[in-house]
């Protein structure tokens, strides 16, 4: 494992922790609920395809870099957001 995969892992699973997303809460709210969607999606992929594509030496690496960054990306891809919950009904 290289040092950027290592340093991805760790950014994304801070990013995950509750007490950092309440914290930025307001930052969030201000990003499209679709763009906010991607972010952690993002915050794997870059790493990943910096990595790949600096190490890419045929054509056929480059695409393999494109597809892995892709599927990374897909996690996120999607997802609605701001779906209300649904409330049990009450009778």
């Amino acid at each position: 494992m290289s040092v950027v995969e290592i340093v991805s892992y760790v950014v994304a699973a801070l990013l995950a922790l509750s007490r950092i997303l309440k914290s930025t809460e307001p930052f969030w709210k201000l990003l499209p609920p679709k763009v906010a969607l991607f972010i952690p999606s993002v915050v794997a992929m870059l790493p990943v395809l910096i990595e790949q594509v600096g190490g890419a030496k045929t054509t056929l690496d480059l695409i393999n870099a494109v597809l892995v960054a892709g599927a990374l990306l897909l996690p996120g891809a999607g997802v609605s957001a701001g779906q209300p919950s649904e409330k049990p009904k009450e009778e």
